[in-house]
């Protein structure tokens, strides 16, 4: 907020305090592009009991090719 010089803070109006949220989010990189893969892969295959979940990578992103 110095640098910026612009009011970063947030009013919480079920509290009625006033603070500043500390939690930066980058917007990419590599870490949420795996993320974003691997929820992605993971199916459930079957019903009940005998229901299982299992990763399958798309073959656009699959490590190797089979």
């Amino acid at each position: 907020m110095t640098l910026s010089k612009q009011d970063t803070s947030y009013f919480d109006p079920f509290t009625n305090k006033k603070y500043i949220p500390f939690v930066i989010e980058p917007s990419i990189g590599l870490s949420r592009l795996v993320l974003a893969a691997l929820s992605n892969a993971y199916t459930i295959e079957g019903e009940g009991e005998t229901a299982r979940t299992v990763l399958k990578f798309d073959p656009k992103v699959a490590p190797i090719k089979v």
